[in-house]
């Protein structure tokens, strides 16, 4: 039996656009045959290693943010990469900077560079 094909106001209904992970599919009766048609096809774009998104949203204002902010959900940004998110300081930083609960383990990440706290 053939998959039924899926559009983007399908994803939109069922709540997905700016973050997709295959695992977001499998209620939706999705494999991942499927999402590799939906980015053959357009409809949706890679972001990183697991990571989609529709591909006709604006484009991300803060890409390294949301990559860092997708795989440490339970991270807080911080410091210097705090204040250049809110717009408060003039300086650049070159790492993001994520504060973690006390005791968790540091994730580690190819990509973009990040120090934990």
């Amino acid at each position: 039996m053939p998959e039924p094909e899926r559009s983007k106001t399908d994803l939109e209904a069922a709540g997905i656009g700016a973050c997709l992970q295959p695992r977001d599919l499998l209620p939706l009766g999705d494999s991942l045959r499927q999402l590799q048609r939906l980015v053959q096809g357009g409809t949706v774009e890679k972001t990183g290693s697991g990571f989609h998104r529709l591909a006709s949203l604006e484009p991300l204002v803060h890409p390294n943010l949301v990559a860092v902010a997708q795989r440490v959900p339970q991270g807080v940004l911080c410091l210097l990469s705090a204040l250049g998110f809110h717009e408060l300081t003039t300086q650049v930083p070159q790492d993001i900077d994520v504060a973690l609960e006390r005791g968790m383990r540091k994730p580690r990440l190819d990509h973009p560079p990040t120090r934990f706290f």
